[in-house]
């Protein structure tokens, strides 16, 4: 995260993609934001690199957002993950949390909820950033 937080949005509906890019792009620390329609396309981006935040949609036309995070060479262990759904029923989905989900999260709340968390997860992975730099 040394010049700022990379963030992949994995959303099919282009409104609430891009809805959510102009809405990021007003927290400070952030080098990189992408949007990725479908789950295809974000296992491909999500082979060359792992982005520090990934917002991922439950519902595709072509699948769930379950069946990204089980790709062969999708790497996210530093990635903190949040599934950013409509279906209300998916709050406490174990499923998802097994596969390294940190947060489901409601698309009904309101969006600048979702913004506030994000800030709030890049404050902890910069402050825990310079932290790594100093003690080196």
């Amino acid at each position: 995260m040394e010049h700022g937080a990379r963030i992949m949005i994995v959303d099919d509906s282009r409104v609430i993609g891009e809805r959510l890019q102009r809405l990021l792009n007003s927290i400070p620390n952030i080098a990189m934001i992408e949007y990725e329609p479908d789950l295809d396309h974000a296992s491909n981006r999500l082979r060359s690199y792992a982005p520090d935040i990934l917002i991922l949609d439950h519902h595709f036309p072509e699948g769930i957002g379950e069946d990204l995070l089980r790709m062969d060479g999708v790497m996210l262990e530093e990635t903190h993950i949040i599934v950013y759904s409509a279906f209300g029923s998916l709050l406490n989905n174990a499923q998802y949390r097994s596969l390294g989900a940190h947060v489901i999260f409601d698309k009904n709340e309101s969006p600048e909820s979702l913004v506030a968390l994000i800030e709030s997860i890049i404050r902890i992975r910069l402050k825990r950033w310079k932290e790594t730099q100093v003690a080196v």
